[in-house]
């Protein structure tokens, strides 16, 4: 059965030949421990998390708005294409999140800005 499914081209391909650049990948533990004792900032440590744990693209980052993230259910939903996915979040990046919208809020709390990540000079627009 197999040798008829492999002459078809039934089995054994590679469901990941069509994605272009390939497979996000996330970085080793020790890596981002290194990144994460350089960066003084929640924004800049939420940034490391997000594209580093869970391999989200900086553009994909950079579009995220507050209302994607939903720290009661520990989620983000990313924009991917036309597609909406759900990233789970983990211990580690949930309190990252929150320490930044915490800072966020104080910051700039009359702040109409949607997205998630603004910087001093974004906040305002």
């Amino acid at each position: 059965m197999f040798r008829a499914l492999r002459q078809e081209w039934v089995v054994f391909r590679d469901p990941t030949r069509n994605l272009g650049g390939g497979l996000p990948r996330s970085v080793p533990s020790e890596v981002l421990a290194g990144l994460l004792t350089q960066v003084k900032t929640a924004f800049g440590c939420l940034v490391i998390a997000l594209v580093a744990v869970h391999a989200l693209p900086g553009h994909v980052a950079c579009t995220l708005l507050t209302e994607d993230l939903d720290l009661s259910r520990g989620t983000v939903q990313v924009c991917r294409r036309l597609l909406r996915h759900t990233v789970y979040l983990e211990e580690f990046t949930h309190q990252l999140a929150a320490d930044w919208l915490t800072y966020r809020h104080r910051r700039w709390p009359a702040s109409a800005n949607p997205y998630l990540l603004v910087s001093q000079r974004s906040a305002l627009d």
